[in-house]
């Protein structure tokens, strides 16, 4: 029975036992429990983890806004071609929104020497036509103003489309 005391008091024991270091044995009540996954705490883990998400976030923000710079554009392209049936058709043009435009601008519909020119700001949001002389334009002249994603998904450069005055006359 002079075992009981020692089983009584665990610390006693472990305070006898030493290792070569000369630091005591812990008891199992004594040893530190991990608190989180594989030993590591709780709060590391969330750091760890929201520091992710926002690299995740960093790294794939451009190519959202790119994505929605590319729908715009398709957006435009289309509105360009609702109004080209319309001219087509012979009916005065309801214009359509452009969707660069946040102050509710209009796609524009331009009389040239070339036939109508039915055009949208493109990506960099302003008008490149706004200095044209539509009356003596070129084709060429156009086509140094047009809009190409393959110059940056937001470059210079405006929307557009022509319709030669033949057609348009020919559904009046």
């Amino acid at each position: 029975m002079t075992d009981a005391p020692a089983m009584q008091r665990p610390h006693a024991l472990a305070a006898r036992l030493r290792v070569p270091g000369g630091k005591a044995l812990q008891t199992m009540a004594e040893q530190k429990k991990p608190n989180g996954i594989l030993g590591i705490s709780w709060p590391v883990i969330v750091i760890v983890a929201l520091g992710m998400f926002l690299f995740d976030l960093i790294v794939h923000i451009p190519g959202f806004l790119e994505a929605q710079t590319r729908s715009k554009v398709s957006m435009v392209k289309a509105n360009l071609r609702t109004l080209l049936a319309q001219v087509e058709e012979g009916k005065t043009p309801s214009m359509l929104a452009d969707p660069f435009l946040k102050d509710g601008g209009k796609l524009q519909l331009h009389d040239s020497n070339l036939g109508w020119v039915l055009s949208g700001v493109g990506p960099d949001k302003k008008s490149d036509f706004a200095s044209i002389d539509f009356a003596s334009t070129t084709s060429e002249t156009l086509q140094l103003l047009e809009y190409n994603p393959t110059n940056g998904t937001i470059s210079s450069g405006d929307i557009y489309m022509v319709v030669p005055k033949q057609v348009s006359s020919e559904g009046s």
